[in-house]
């Protein structure tokens, strides 16, 4: 056995099965001891009555494939064995010329199991060669490793029929009533060369298995086939709650009394729900946190301990549990005391972290990134929680979270302090210094400026991929409108690179990290230790894979903390790195935003990098950033000297930050 890289695995998966969905697979499978069964590619002595499982979500083309899984309770080792119907069998290595690409079986295995999260191994095999797929992003180390891991693999082609045989010995993981994640990718290649893939369907939902947990569909290895008993019922919003329909929405199941053999399924049509268990003791609950109904209101869906339903399971019975009614918690309270940040004082710092404390596990965020910057000067600093919630690895000032479209005003400081030493003119046309790569038709785009990209008035869209023909369309005349581009940085990068002769990353050194005297703990590109120290970003309390930057993205390649976020901002506040005159310019609106701040409705404007919030305390410099499950906020009050930085590895960090802006600035209600 031999491992790829997960890069072009990756890209394989993605140009194939396109963008990634977060939500969990929600399907189920039952394992029963089968102590008979040997791995030679011939499943005929597998018992008959082995349920089989349809891999019907066809992702391209059409693939007649099932799957059935049992277990050895002796051996301790699971086997999965794997049918799929192919009149013609693609075994050649060139099959395809830019891809490489063989009929292949990808298999997703996770023997742990964890409800913190834990992260699938990965096996493609293709005929008898089979390749552990190594992820080096993700969150779980054993998956970074080249693992061998314990198990069996056999292959045989017979009669138009391909099949793939696998044992897994899980060792001490081993419990019958326990639950593993399983899943399935099969690559069905009957194109000629050069063309693109023919086939490609999987068990359970969303692609993308080994990116986020909860990916993979649950199998139950159930003791005994007469130990199972049938569970029904609907889920429903209370009448509260004007919900959105609960057709496919996520139902958590726990045993009580035992620590294996919980999963996670899927309701129906109208919220209902139907399927089998191991006879024992069982709750119902809810894995929501958050929702944002459409006319914003957020309800808290965890359910409180008097809402959880308690229910037992019988062998061969069923029981009906009725309509069950998802209720919310009430929301979090954010004391009124409008302008705490600006009056706080060590005497505070109990009250800010219970806030802190109380928002953070509200919203279930894992780790978060804060500082505070008082009349100029760093007056709070404190990390919380996990960088990683499966290893349970703590965020410490080393840790570095990623800080997504904050890296956009970090960027523009570095382009004035050029423009500053006449390296570029804010106002000569980009062109002038170096085309456009992959221009459109447009001729307008030869207009655009370095002080239209900084306040996001190229009319370039945020990323081509996300157009309808995937091209840099114009939709008005640079200057002439707002329209947020992270294309338009990257074009900009670009330039200043040229004008330079510098990478980019040197450019950073040089115009930011030595000037600002930021320190170690602001990086924008990958160098091999960054997995290290990253925060990993979180969906419901679970991490996914990091997103390493490979290049330095002027638009959104930050990887930093709140500690070294401030020492920018208190430059900024003293016009330390820059002349008075270029602080004034960049402070200048340059366009009108169309989304308003806060729940004052306070107006946003664009300066040079940086959003320019018009608030009652004055005017605010702000920018957020987003990527992936990661979350930041940087937002200075000029008049006050003082301001905020937070960032966090979660789905849910803008709430959390949202709230804290009130909490520091605002006053709640």
């Amino acid at each position: 056995m031999h491992k790829i890289g997960h890069s072009a695995f990756g890209i394989l998966l993605s140009c194939a099965f396109g963008t990634l969905a977060y939500a969990d697979n929600g399907e189920l499978a039952y394992a029963f001891d089968a102590p008979s069964i040997k791995v030679d590619g011939d499943l005929s002595d597998w018992p008959e009555d082995v349920i089989r499982y349809d891999l019907d979500r066809q992702l391209i083309g059409d693939v007649d494939a099932y799957f059935q899984v049992a277990y050895n309770a002796s051996e301790g080792a699971v086997y999965i064995g794997l049918s799929v119907g192919d009149d013609i069998h693609i075994a050649s290595e060139d099959s395809l010329d830019t891809l490489n690409l063989k009929d292949s079986h990808i298999l997703y295995l996770d023997p742990y199991h964890s409800k913190n999260g834990s992260a699938p191994f990965a096996f493609s095999a293709a005929g008898d060669d089979v390749t552990p797929v190594i992820d080096d992003e993700s969150w779980a180390p054993a998956v970074r490793a080249a693992y061998p891991w314990p198990m069996s693999h056999a292959f045989s082609r017979r009669e138009g029929v391909s099949v793939h045989e696998w044992s897994f010995n899980l060792g001490s993981e081993f419990t019958p009533g326990m639950t593993i994640g399983l899943d399935h990718i099969i690559l069905d290649i009957d194109q000629p060369k050069s063309e693109n893939l023919s086939s490609a369907s999987m068990w359970g939902s969303y692609n993308g298995k080994t990116n986020r947990s909860g990916r993979l569909g649950d199998v139950m290895l159930v003791p005994d086939r007469a130990d199972l008993g049938t569970v029904k019922g609907r889920i429903k919003w209370s009448d509260s709650i004007d919900g959105p329909d609960l057709s496919n929405w996520r139902i958590r199941i726990d045993p009580l009394g035992r620590k294996y053999g919980w999963v996670q399924v899927r309701s129906g049509e109208g919220g209902e729900f139907e399927f089998d268990l191991p006879l024992g003791n069982y709750r119902i609950s809810s894995p929501f946190r958050l929702y944002n109904g459409s006319d914003e209101t957020r309800y808290d869906l965890r359910l409180s301990d008097a809402d959880i339903v308690n229910f037992q399971v019988r062998a061969r019975e069923t029981i009906d549990l009725g309509d069950i009614a998802w209720a919310t918690r009430d929301p979090l309270k954010i004391p009124t005391q409008p302008g705490f940040l600006f009056d706080y004082d060590p005497s505070k710092e109990a009250s800010l972290n219970a806030f802190i404390e109380e928002a953070l596990d509200y919203y279930q965020i894992m780790g978060a990134s804060i500082a505070l910057i008082v009349d100029g000067e760093l007056a709070y600093s404190q990390n919380f929680g996990f960088r990683n919630n499966y290893t349970q690895q703590t965020v410490d000032e080393a840790t570095l979270f990623e800080a997504g479209s904050v890296t956009k005003p970090i960027f523009a400081l570095a382009v004035l302090r050029l423009a500053e030493r006449g390296v570029i003119d804010l106002d000569t046309p980009l062109a002038d210094y170096l085309p456009l790569e992959s221009p459109p038709e447009d001729i307008r785009y030869k207009k655009m400026t370095a002080r239209h990209v900084l306040s996001h008035q190229t009319g370039l869209p945020n990323w081509r991929h996300q157009t309808s023909d995937g091209q840099l369309d114009l939709v008005f005349v640079p200057g002439t409108g707002f329209r947020y581009s992270g294309e338009g940085f990257e074009y900009l990068g670009r330039v200043v690179s040229h004008l330079t002769n510098k990478s980019l990353e040197m450019i950073f050194l040089d115009e930011i990290i030595r000037p600002f005297a930021v320190g170690e703990n602001m990086i924008f590109k990958d160098t091999g230790a960054l997995i290290d120290r990253v925060a990993f970003g979180h969906d419901f309390d679970r991490p996914n894979n990091a997103q390493l930057p490979e290049n330095v993205g002027p638009a959104y390649s930050m990887q930093t903390n709140a500690t070294s976020l401030a020492k920018v901002m208190t430059a900024m506040f003293d016009h330390v790195g820059l002349s008075t005159e270029t602080y004034l310019a960049l402070f200048e609106e340059q366009v009108l935003t169309p989304d308003p701040a806060s729940s004052q409705a306070w107006p946003v404007y664009y300066g040079l990098g940086f959003q320019l919030i018009d608030t009652t305390f004055g005017p605010a410099i702000s920018h957020t950033g987003l990527n992936g499950s990661n979350n930041a906020i940087f937002e200075g009050y000029l008049n006050e000297r003082s301001g905020f930085i937070v960032l966090t590895n979660s789905d849910v960090g803008r709430q959390f930050y949202l709230d804290l802006r009130e909490f520091l600035v605002v006053g709640g209600e």
